[in-house]
């Protein structure tokens, strides 16, 4: 069991040490292309494993389900930058998720 409680341990604190950073920039309005640079600001690697868009209210808070969910499969060392491209529906506000194999979700353009 000591062994269990250390490994959850560890894992906590690697979660606690991840820090991404979601930027996004504009490259077309119509249809609305867009580019996704997530960059990983903190002491650990992560593990990327998906992209969430979801519809934000004026609000800033979460306003529907997804319109993409993109899975990303990617190791981001401390440091390291990945670029996505996206294509998506016009005329709505947007923001964009980062989820993580430690259960951490970091978004852009959420929260208010």
């Amino acid at each position: 069991a000591n062994v269990e409680l250390s490994q959850a341990q560890t894992i906590n604190s690697l979660k606690s040490q991840e820090q991404l950073q979601v930027s996004v920039h504009n490259v077309k309005l119509n249809p609305v292309e867009k580019i996704v640079t997530i960059t990983n600001q903190g002491t650990v690697a992560s593990y990327l494993l998906y992209l969430v868009v979801v519809p934000v209210g004026n609000n800033g808070q979460v306003a529907g389900q997804p319109v993409k969910v993109i899975p990303l499969d990617v190791i981001l060392q401390p440091g390291q930058s990945y670029t996505l491209i996206l294509n998506l529906p016009p005329n709505n506000n947007y923001g964009y998720g980062v989820i993580t194999a430690y259960g951490n979700i970091f978004w852009n353009n959420v929260g208010g």
